[in-house]
């Protein structure tokens, strides 16, 4: 068999939209063919050149396979590998995970072609999929979180780790286990900077919503945690509306139908992102916004809490049709309405307006429940979570007031901290309805 010596070359210019004076590592060599090929193996600006050499000698080992070795590899296109993995491993899957794959399948495919075969597939195939990913996605050139690019090589990893096995024996090494893609698939991504909302925020937003539906969806977010698609999807059989002993239910949607005034309207099939059923306690204030919009106007006589007649017969034409997208929002223009309150919210109070999205009362809720007492566990489960860690990490925001806390203990005293230093959305949320919020406890209540 041929031997194949690979070179390294470079820094080369090859200019790109946006970057005329990009350069860049490349690789050269003549495959067993004879054909000459070249690869860029990195950007010259992030990849030093021993390190470029380090990948050079990788490919080297990569093809200096003997080829009785070779031979023994099956034939297998990379469509037929995806298609062959997911066949395998889709009985222990959920139904989300099954979708995760496809879509990280869709990304190898759009840089690799489909027909390739998964022995030939190399190191460089793989870099080209991490360039691929860490692209702008739009015309504003936004791209994909660190976070994001990391599950979907993560993904690809164990896809071509499957393939490796003995009983398969596709290809004789994982290409997405060099050095490079490693460093991708160990990148921490720690949680953002948030700032949950304050006493005066909040009685602004709930002042400044414009209607009983947005009161209702405000208050339900602050006060139960709920992420938007579990929002959206929310019925009224979900709710427990009870005064002192108030529920939300989260559970999962079967597909179906129903009929209303003649007119025909589906039941969106749904699960929630963590896959469990679970139920969240909630106060007073949120009952009451939630009766209040039961029993107002803007109630069309939908089964669903957020979701209108209207709506939903629109989302029933696409479903029929077969262009409504697993992404696709059930609501309208949830975000942008919803900073308009905050804006007008912004102005009532004299101070600048950030920009926060509704998964930001999501993290409200979490600051407040921790900053209240609630065992972690406890608010985990509530939240959804898969572990503590992703409450704890992610979810529990500190805000100035515990420095009050630490100016009030003194070592080797008995200390009572002052509880009006803590943040307490439910005094804010009274504040704003005009119920005293020391009538009945708020959030200390038992799961």
């Amino acid at each position: 068999m041929r031997e194949i010596t690979v070179s390294l070359v470079g820094p080369e210019t090859v200019p790109k939209r946006g970057d005329p004076d990009r350069r860049v590592w490349r690789a050269r060599y003549v495959d067993r063919q004879g054909r000459r090929r070249a690869q860029t193996i990195g950007d010259a600006r992030k990849v030093s050149r021993v390190k470029a050499e380090k990948l050079v000698r990788s490919m080297e080992r990569e093809f200096a396979r003997d080829s009785t070795k070779v031979e023994r590899l099956k034939r297998v296109t990379v469509a037929e590998l995806v298609e062959r993995y997911i066949e395998a491993k889709s009985p222990t899957w959920k139904v989300a995970t099954k979708k995760q794959i496809e879509e990280s399948a869709g990304h190898l495919m759009a840089v690799v072609s489909p027909r390739k075969l998964v022995r030939d597939f190399t190191i460089g195939d793989a870099s080209a999929v991490l360039r691929h990913l860490r692209k702008p996605v739009d015309k504003n050139g936004r791209t994909r979180s660190k976070s994001t690019v990391k599950k979907h090589v993560t993904r690809l990893s164990s896809l071509f780790t499957w393939a490796t096995r003995r009983e398969q024996k596709y290809i004789h090494e994982n290409p997405f286990d060099s050095e490079q893609i490693r460093d991708a698939k160990r990148a921490k991504v720690g949680g953002k900077h948030f700032e949950p909302f304050g006493q005066d925020e909040i009685a602004a937003i709930l002042a400044a919503c414009p209607s009983v539906w947005w009161e209702a969806f405000v208050r339900l977010g602050l006060g139960s945690g709920l992420r938007l698609a579990e929002l959206c999807h929310l019925q009224w059989d979900d709710l427990d509306l009870q005064l002192g002993a108030g529920r939300v239910r989260v559970t999962a949607k079967a597909a179906g139908e129903f009929e209303i005034d003649g007119q025909t309207y589906p039941f969106l099939p749904w699960e929630s992102k963590s896959h469990h059923n679970r139920t969240v306690p909630v106060s007073d204030e949120v009952v009451e916004a939630m009766l209040r919009l039961r029993d107002s106007a803007d109630a069309d006589g939908s089964p669903y809490v957020f979701l209108k007649l209207t709506r939903l017969g629109t989302l029933a034409v696409k479903l029929r049709a077969g262009t409504l997208r697993d992404n696709y929002q059930v609501v309208n223009n949830v975000l942008t309405r919803f900073q308009q309150i905050q804006r007008r919210a912004y102005r009532s109070l004299g101070g600048r307006h950030r920009v926060a999205t509704v998964h930001d009362m999501r993290k409200s809720y979490g600051t407040t429940m921790a900053h209240a007492g609630v065992p972690l566990v406890v608010l985990c489960r509530w939240m959804g979570h898969s572990s503590v860690k992703v409450t704890e990490q992610f979810y529990i925001g500190v805000d100035d007031s515990w420095d009050a806390h630490a100016r009030l203990v003194t070592p080797g005293k008995p200390n009572a901290l002052d509880p009006s230093s803590t943040l307490c959305l439910s005094e804010a949320m009274s504040d704003a309805s005009g119920v005293d919020a020391n009538q009945t406890p708020r959030y200390r209540q038992a799961v």
